[in-house]
């Protein structure tokens, strides 16, 4: 195995590791509902898995798909170009957004305030869903690899995953979040 191999290795792992936990995470508040005893503990929970998990995996997917497109000039692609800036704004949505959130709900929690909690909650839920929505569409890109010409293709799938995401944005608020 040469080195480029190894590293597309490393990036599909860690690809793996920041989407696969935030579809998971997603996936669980879906199938939890509205029970906010449930929804607490999970994002409780979640606040450690996104700093053990989730921010390397993102950070290290971030920095192999870099070198991998350095290493395979693949230059300015569509899919490169387009890929790239929907990974970072899910980085940024994680780190900036997401994470503080996930952790004033586990300090709330923690402290006894539940109203405070739900309230931070509540707004994660539609930014989590609709980053997840923008990081299934950068898999759909790697996998189909669109140039410029073919946009279409991804035209059509952002248009599906925005349709769904709109769905799971706008089920599942939880009872007493304001």
């Amino acid at each position: 195995m040469d080195a480029y191999g190894f590293l597309k290795f490393v990036h599909v792992l860690s690809a793996f590791a920041w989407v696969g936990g935030g579809l998971t995470f997603v996936v669980f508040t879906l199938v939890i509902g509205p029970n906010v005893d449930r929804q607490m503990r999970l994002m409780s929970e979640m606040a450690g898995v996104g700093l053990a998990l989730l921010t390397p995996g993102a950070l290290l997917t971030l920095v192999s798909g870099g070198l991998l497109v350095w290493l395979g000039a693949w230059g300015a692609e569509a899919w490169v170009a387009i890929s790239l800036i929907l990974a970072l704004i899910s980085a940024v949505n994680g780190g900036a957004v997401l994470g503080p959130r996930l952790g004033k709900v586990a300090a709330a929690e923690a402290a006894g305030d539940r109203a405070a909690a739900l309230a931070a909650a509540q707004r994660i839920l539609p930014f989590s869903r609709a980053e997840q929505m923008g990081n299934v569409l950068v898999i759909f890109l790697m996998v189909t690899k669109p140039g410029w010409g073919e946009l279409w293709i991804a035209a059509l799938a952002a248009m599906l995953l925005a349709g769904l995401g709109v769905v799971l944005v706008r089920r599942g608020r939880l009872p007493g979040a304001t």
